[in-house]
This record gives C-alpha cells, structure tokens and sequence, in this order.
C-alpha cells in the first residue's frame, strides 16, 4: 500500500546508535528495517554517514552503504554499520558530529522512503587540578590520549580572568594510548577565586578542555 504521496506506508525505517560514544572508538549504526504488510517487498538501502557540524550542514564523507534486501511479510531486518576510528579520524569535524541519512526505494513505489539522524562523539576527559602558593599557581594537568596515534602539535591554552593574561604552553607529542601529566605555573596578579580554564589542541583533537577552581590570596605563602 501506498499513501497519497507515494510513499510507502507499510515499509519503516529506523536509525539507532549506542548512547555511549567517545572519539577514538568505533561504533556501530544500526538501521532496522520493517515490513508491516501481508507481501513480500524488494527495498534498495543508500545509508550514507557524514561529518557536520552543529548545524546539521554536512562535510566529509565517512562511509557509504548499499544493499538490496527482500522482507516477507511482516518481517523486519536490522543492518549493522561499524565505523572505524581510521574511517572518520582526520575527516571528524572539531564538535564531532556526524549526520546518518538513509534512503529506502521499494520496487513499484514512485517515491523513496527517507530517515536521518544525528550523533556527537564525546571528547576524552582533561583533568586539572591545582597547588596555590601566595601569588604562585600551579596547574597540574592530565590527560590520556584514546587514539591509536599519537597527537602531534599539541598545545594548552590556559585562561584564568583576572588572574593572568590568556598565554600558550607548547606541547610535546603524546604517544597512542599514553598517559601525561603536565604541570603549568603563572603567577597570579590579583587575589580572589576564579575559575582557570585549560585547553587542549592538537592535530587530531582540538577544544578538548578542563577547568579548576583556585583562590589565591596575594601576600600569603603557606610558609606564613
């Protein structure tokens, strides 16, 4: 059966995804399609994935998929997409978001069934923590690279309002799957509680950032 626009009304697709996702990780699409009629249906599947951004407009192609499928009546199958890190690494927008559109043409139907959706992939934590000494603060950062490669051009940008003018620190490459543990001092030129913000770009991860809570009380040390 179809509707007045042509479309089939007895032939549904849905888009899923696991909740859970982070960059450097793959994951899996999954797109379950149904058949609601008494008869058997023959059903093209384009499912394309792409990079966007948080307007929805499209970039990169990550992965393109086409298969025919047959549903007897009343039945449904769902098609598993995994994507790789190494398919969407260096085509992943900043704000690592992906667009899923699906096109489902079922034979003798004049007009195509369409799905879309959207995901975001999480960014990996940066931990900050702090040591305030008089006007001295200490910024004691970590972070654990999740990729398969290592970060090359790394960079942390630190802001602290107030406290200090905004200023970069050069990084050294973090190997895949490793670990650092940086440590960022400045001194502050006023006192008070403010948040200090810090900031890690690199390569292949950008915007990836942490913040702490110092008070710092100009003209006490903890020799005091």
């Amino acid at each position: 059966m179809y509707d007045v626009d042509g479309i089939p009304d007895d032939v549904t697709l849905t888009i899923s995804c696991e909740d859970d996702l982070w960059i450097g990780r793959p994951f899996n699409v999954k797109i379950e399609t149904k058949n609601d009629s008494d008869q058997a249906k023959e059903i093209k599947l384009k499912t394309e994935i792409k990079s966007s951004d948080y307007t929805g407009r499209t970039k990169a192609t990550i992965k393109t998929e086409v298969i025919d499928i047959v549903l007897q009546g009343k039945e449904s199958v769902t098609n598993v997409i995994n994507v790789e890190y190494n398919d969407y690494g260096e085509k992943l927008d900043d704000e690592g978001m992906f667009a899923i559109s699906v096109i489902g043409r079922v034979k003798g139907s004049s007009k195509p069934i369409t799905r879309e959706d959207s995901i975001r992939l999480k960014q990996p934590d940066l931990e900050v923590n702090s040591e305030v000494n008089g006007s001295e603060v200490k910024l004691i950062v970590e972070f654990e690279n999740p990729l398969d490669r290592p970060l090359t051009n790394c960079e942390f940008h630190v802001e602290a309002p107030k406290l200090v003018k905004p200023f970069t620190v050069k990084q050294e490459d973090i190997p895949a799957k490793e670990k650092i543990r940086r440590e960022i001092t400045f001194t502050s030129r006023s006192s008070g509680r403010k948040t200090v913000v810090v900031e890690l770009d690199s390569k292949l991860l950008k915007d990836i950032d942490g913040r702490v809570v110092v008070e710092v009380k100009l003209g006490e040390t903890e020799e005091d």
